[in-house]
């Protein structure tokens, strides 16, 4: 969450397997009364405030990314994904179908609405993991190790409230996320999830494996080899839906010269990726938010 903005994907629509692409992710979701295609092209910010929109539309775009980069042969060795970001990586790694990674991006969103949770917060903050442990208050768990001295936040509102604003008085870098008033990657999800899993039992059929180049950051590595980390299936994505994520332990597999592509709405992610993984690699953002020229960036990109 937090990559989302109304005109995502829009201007690579002037390519046909952009939009082909595209049109097969909405055509996914058509039975469930969801125009994906509506959202992209004609969508508000009013729009993207619900629960499930940001979630099918990020989706979206990073799937019809993934079959534009392939279609140019453009494979990768490595694959690392931020938590939502999971679900396309399942794609990526030909886990699931286009059909099936949009489902489960749906299904993410629909679980929280019908678990009715309680109001939440979440904010990176600028504290290490271990600072992040020790300080939080009951309430308020570390969500996100995204690198050693950012982590993201999660928790009840009115903790959360009270949180931030001590924080932010000791003048230690605090920035809200958008993440609609829910807690992810948190305790509160445990009810979430569990409709998650339901779901997703129930609407996911492929049978492939995991392959060894997806780096998993929804379970700690001592977990890579249990029965839970094999396939993509209902108690993998329900697993990341309420676990912390380990996006800096997973960039830690990564060589560090690497050419790093951030396949999403924005390069949300790069300022992270970049101190971690280090001065040697590469790293390109695809998208930028509100940018009006988002397809001959696209290609700018690809050229470095």
């Amino acid at each position: 969450m937090g990559s989302q903005w109304v005109g995502m994907g829009r201007s690579l629509m002037a390519l046909d397997i952009f939009r082909n692409s595209m049109e097969e992710c909405r055509k996914a979701l058509e039975p469930f009364g969801v125009n994906l295609l509506d959202l992209i092209m004609n969508g508000s910010e009013d729009s993207l405030k619900s629960i499930v929109a940001p979630f099918i539309c990020i989706a979206a775009v990073q799937v019809a990314l993934t079959d534009l980069l392939f279609s140019m042969g453009i494979k990768p060795d490595g694959i690392v994904g931020h938590s939502l970001g999971e679900g396309s990586c399942a794609y990526a790694d030909g886990c699931h179908t286009r059909r099936e990674t949009m489902l489960s991006a749906y299904f993410r969103g629909q679980s929280v609405v019908d678990s009715n949770v309680g109001p939440g917060k979440m904010a990176a903050v600028g504290l290490t993991w271990e600072e992040a442990r020790e300080q939080c208050p009951a309430g308020v768990i570390p969500a996100c190790h995204n690198a050693v001295d950012s982590v993201t936040i999660s928790g009840s509102a009115k903790e959360m409230t009270k949180f931030i604003e001590a924080l932010s008085a000791r003048g230690v870098f605090v920035k809200e996320v958008n993440s609609n008033n829910v807690s992810y990657h948190s305790h509160f999800m445990e009810p979430v999830s569990a409709r998650l899993k339901a779901a997703l039992d129930k609407h996911l059929t492929s049978n492939k494996p995991r392959s060894k180049k997806w780096v998993s950051t929804s379970l700690p590595e001592h977990m890579w080899d249990s029965p839970i980390a094999h396939y993509a299936k209902g108690d993998y994505q329900a697993n990341n839906l309420r676990s912390p994520v380990l996006f800096y332990e997973g960039l830690q597999k990564v060589p560090k010269n690497a050419l790093l592509l951030e396949v999403a709405p924005i390069g949300l992610l790069q300022p992270v990726m970049k101190r971690t993984v280090g001065p040697d690699c590469i790293s390109v953002g695809l998208q930028k938010r509100n940018h009006d020229k988002n397809l001959e960036l696209f290609f700018t990109a690809l050229g470095k």
